[in-house]
């Protein structure tokens, strides 16, 4: 199957023509050898006739073993079983099978001559003997679609789907008609049955994933990939979905050793998105210790980004351990020098730990790098005017502040360094505190 599963009408109305030519075609040959059918009515004739009933018998199911709807066979067998063996329940299938192969024959006629109306029409009035035949509901689904009935041919096809599940060709001939449906549960379905059937194929149920995503069946998803990580054909990039999809199921212990499986130097980028949504998971359960154990394993693994570096040091600093907050930010920054966010937020770190110079010099790279942050220059700011006494940096800092955020004037430092009235009922400057009122380092 074409990857994606996309078909335009062009293309499947050529599909549809090829494969009514085949269905013709198949007629043609798939019946044994006029001569050898003769032959085996002749003799099973002539063997009834003389009463040796079982023997004749033989001759025409060797004509089934090729030809299943044989109407000369079928007949012969009814009437032996039910006229002179009066085995009238067994007759009787062959009688249904003998009916609806006259149908079928008609059907065909009509259907090599173009007729397609009617051929559908003979092909359901045989399909009133045999309803449970699925190569003759694809054959009136293909009709159907000829037909332009779109709606009664995606019936049929997904009846010869489930009527046949073990038949792969079938599965595989169904599903593009399914997926240019819209029908995309049943395409995938027609995949996972495929797979089922074929456990060795990781092709199938690498498809069969896909659709089910794209189809919202997300659970079923989960299960052939996992299949095909049990399998060891699942790529970087499959178990780090497999990953997300056990995330979102809690799974977050499985969720780690797919991640950790999946790391690879063309896969680093999507290892640690799936890192990043494995620990906020953590995160959100307040397991700070395990958040920070899989931020370390991706930047070990070389799936380190600026967002997991600093994610990093957020989920130091929430177990209270500033130090090694610190050290992570300025992993980040040696990592990744021209990200102006890294640099606030290991800014931010230091003046938690009250060294106002290198927090400084920090904020100064970030807006280096980027002067619209404004919040950098807040901070820098308060810094200058709280701790540092420079009170011409704290006037430089806040007007580049509240030229980003005019509101910015009510904060009490602010309009006083500044000169500007101060709001009430704050109207005194605030005392010093121990600590700057910073923010934690941000995610960016």
């Amino acid at each position: 199957m074409p990857n994606g599963m996309c078909y335009s009408k062009s293309e499947r109305k050529g599909q549809i023509v090829i494969a009514l030519a085949a269905a013709v075609l198949s007629l043609l040959v798939s019946a044994p050898p006029a001569s050898d059918v003769v032959g085996h009515i002749t003799r099973g004739q002539s063997l009834s006739a003389l009463g040796k009933y079982r023997e004749a018998i033989r001759e025409f199911q060797e004509i089934l073993k090729a030809d299943p709807m044989n109407g000369a066979a079928l007949y012969n067998l009814y009437d032996i079983y039910a006229i002179h063996l009066n085995e009238r329940e067994k007759g009787e299938q062959y009688l249904k099978l003998y009916r609806a192969a006259s149908c079928i024959s008609l059907g065909d006629v009509a259907l090599s001559a173009g007729d397609l109306a009617a051929a559908a029409g003979h092909y359901r009035e045989a399909m009133k003997h045999i309803p449970e035949n699925a190569a003759l509901h694809e054959r009136l689904g293909m009709i159907c679609l000829q037909l332009g009935r779109e709606a009664d041919a995606l019936s049929e096809f997904k009846a010869a789907a489930g009527l046949d599940p073990s038949d792969a060709a079938l599965q595989e001939r169904l599903a593009p008609y399914f997926w240019a449906g819209g029908e995309r549960r049943e395409a995938a379905a027609c995949l996972e049955r495929i797979a089922a059937a074929s456990p060795k194929n990781p092709a199938a149920r690498r498809k069969a994933a896909e659709m089910f995503m794209a189809a919202g069946e997300r659970r079923k998803a989960r299960g052939q990939l996992e299949a095909l990580a049990a399998s060891g054909a699942a790529t970087p990039e499959e178990r780090c979905t497999l990953a997300d999809l056990l995330i979102e199921e809690g799974r977050l212990r499985d969720a780690a050793e797919h991640i950790r499986a999946g790391f690879t130097p063309g896969a680093r980028n999507r290892c640690a998105e799936a890192a990043r949504r494995l620990a906020e998971a953590c995160e959100k359960r307040g397991a700070w210790r395990e958040a920070e154990e899989i931020y370390r394993a991706a930047i070990a693994a070389g799936a380190g980004t600026p967002l997991l570096h600093n994610a990093l040091a957020l989920a130091c600093q929430r177990q209270e351990k500033l130090d090694a907050a610190v050290e992570a930010a300025e992993d980040g920054v040696r990592a990744y020098p021209g990200y102006a966010a890294l640099h606030n937020n290991l800014a931010t770190l230091l003046a938690l730990r009250m060294d106002y110079t290198g927090a400084v010099e920090e904020y100064r790279k970030a807006v280096g790098l980027d002067p619209r942050l404004a919040e950098a220059w807040l901070d820098m700011g308060l810094i200058y005017f709280d701790y540092l006494k420079d009170r011409p940096a704290a006037v430089d800092a806040f007007t580049r502040y509240i030229a980003l955020r005019p509101d910015g004037k009510t904060i009490p430092e602010v309009a006083l360094a500044l000169g500007l009235p101060t709001p009430l009922p704050e109207a005194t400057p605030t005392p010093v505190r121990a600590k700057p009122r910073l923010r934690r380092p941000r995610s960016y």
